[in-house]
C-alpha cells in the first residue's frame, strides 16, 4: 500500500491549485513544474522539497518546515512563508514580488539574483 507522501513524491508538472496540504509531512517531494497557486501548506514537513519552476502564487507556507527545499525560478508571489523553517533553502532566480518572510527562518538561505523589493523580511 503506497501512503500518500509516496505518491506525491512522483508528481511532476500537474496542476494541484488551491490544494489543502495543511499539516502533511512530504519531505522531499518533487513538486517540479508544478502549478500550486493558491495551495495551503501551513505547518507542513517539506524539508528537502523541491519547488523548481513551480507556479507557488499566493501559496500559504505559515509555519511550514521547508529547510533544504530548493526553489530555483519558481513564480512564487504573494507567498506567505511567515513563521517557516527555511533554513538553507535556495530560491536562486524565484520571482517573490509582495511575498511575506516576517519571523521566518532564513539562515544560509540562497537569493541569488532575486529582486526582494516589495518583499517583507
Amino acid at each position: 500500500m503506497r501512503t500518500t507522501a509516496t505518491l506525491l513524491k512522483e508528481l511532476k508538472l500537474t496542476t494541484l491549485r488551491g490544494a489543502n496540504f495543511k499539516g502533511l509531512d512530504l519531505r522531499g517531494v518533487n513538486f517540479t513544474g508544478t502549478n500550486l497557486k493558491g495551495a495551503n501548506f501551513q505547518g507542513a514537513n517539506l524539508k528537502g522539497a523541491n519547488f523548481t519552476d513551480a507556479t507557488l502564487t499566493e501559496v500559504d507556507f505559515e509555519g511550514a518546515n521547508l529547510e533544504g527545499a530548493n526553489f530555483t525560478n519558481a513564480d512564487a508571489e504573494g507567498v506567505i512563508f511567515q513563521d517557516a523553517n527555511l533554513r538553507n533553502a535556495i530560491f536562486t532566480g524565484a520571482t517573490l514580488q509582495w511575498s511575506n518572510f516576517e519571523d521566518a527562518n532564513i539562515t544560509g538561505v540562497e537569493f541569488d539574483g532575486v529582486d526582494l523589493t516589495n518583499v517583507m523580511i
